[in-house]
């Protein structure tokens, strides 16, 4: 029975996995023996074999590859203009003449661009800097008092379509005419000039109305470069006709000029000379107060009738003094334009 019970118990902690010994439960008859089995360690390890993830250095490199301009341009296939033709109107020019740089063809375009101008001139070879107007262009004209018998003026058209200039137009007149009084021997330089007026006048009074204007007025041609007068014209003024019409004026009259004298050494090259009795006639009168198209109020301005238009306007400051009933007015109209010419 106690045996029994042994064998029972071992089996019991076999089957519950209590331990890692062979257990060997033959029964001799007698006893029962362990036999002292082991569970060896046969020494088998995992063994690090040394093989490892290496780096062989490969990297991604920068050769130094850019993107380079390389100046080319993507040509738009643009074409320039072709040159236009032009004349000069008149083209036999006189002295008192203007010079009309004319297009007769417009310049061709191959793109159906719109074409501008530029225009410029040539006065004896040299180009010219001074004074030009604007008939259809802007600088298309010589004006006559630019000119001299004998010039030789070129007009110089360059087209362009806003992209390229194109064929340059050229064409040259002489100026013909009578002889201008310029001296052979005096010098070809040009000079710049200006003019203005110079007047004084006393109108009468009744007591109640202003009846007459008695007054001297010159035209004087001023010599910029050298400071000087070059011809002055002056002449009577005159009148006992009074005007209408001029809702600014103090008093209007119709004035006449007569009897004039010229002197200076250029007045025979602008072609000033004496003339006798009346030559010419112009609307004078005077404004206390006078305001101007753009809404300015001035005080004492001289008035001027302009006939083309049938109108107004004031084109200068006046010095007004009282003489008892009388006025007396003291006036400069100064040009606004400058003009070049031959030096005398």
């Amino acid at each position: 029975m106690r045996n029994y019970i042994v064998s029972m118990v071992a089996l019991s902690l076999v089957a519950v996995g209590c331990g890692d010994k062979e257990v060997d439960t033959s029964d001799t008859g007698v006893t029962t023996t362990e036999t002292g089995t082991n569970t060896t360690d046969t020494g088998t390890n995992t063994t690090d074999t040394g093989t490892n993830t290496t780096d062989t250095g490969s990297t991604t490199t920068d050769t130094g590859s850019t993107t380079t301009d390389t100046g080319t341009t993507t040509s738009t296939g643009n074409t320039a203009p072709g040159a236009p033709v032009i004349e000069i109107v008149p083209g036999e020019p006189g002295e008192e003449d203007d010079l009309v740089c004319t297009i007769i063809t417009e310049s061709s375009d191959s793109e159906g661009d719109a074409v501008d101008y530029a225009f410029s001139w040539e006065n004896n070879g040299t180009a010219w800097a001074g004074f030009t107007k604007d008939t259809v262009y802007t600088g298309d004209t010589i004006g006559f008092r630019a000119t001299a018998d004998g010039d030789e003026w070129t007009c110089i058209v360059v087209p362009t379509d806003g992209m390229a200039d194109g064929d340059v137009a050229e064409v040259t007149v002489t100026i013909g005419g009578s002889d201008t009084g310029i001296s052979d021997t005096g010098s070809s330089d040009t000079a710049l000039f200006t003019y203005y007026w110079d007047g004084a006048a006393t109108i009468t009074s009744d007591g109640v109305n202003y009846t007459e204007w008695n007054g001297t007025e010159s035209f004087v041609l001023y010599n910029l470069n050298d400071s000087q007068i070059a011809c002055e014209e002056a002449y009577d003024a005159t009148s006992t006709t009074t005007l209408s019409g001029c809702s600014d004026c103090d008093f209007a009259f119709d004035v006449t000029y007569s009897d004039s004298i010229v002197t200076g050494p250029g007045c025979t090259t602008f072609g000033l000379t004496n003339q006798s009795g009346a030559f010419n006639t112009r609307g004078w009168g005077f404004a206390s107060t006078y305001t101007s198209s753009d809404g300015s109020a001035y005080s004492d301005v001289l008035m001027y009738y302009s006939p083309n238009d049938a109108t107004w306007f004031g084109v200068s400051l006046a010095t007004k003094s009282m003489n008892g009933n009388d006025v007396d007015l003291a006036y400069q109209i100064i040009s606004q334009y400058y003009f070049y010419y031959y030096t005398y």
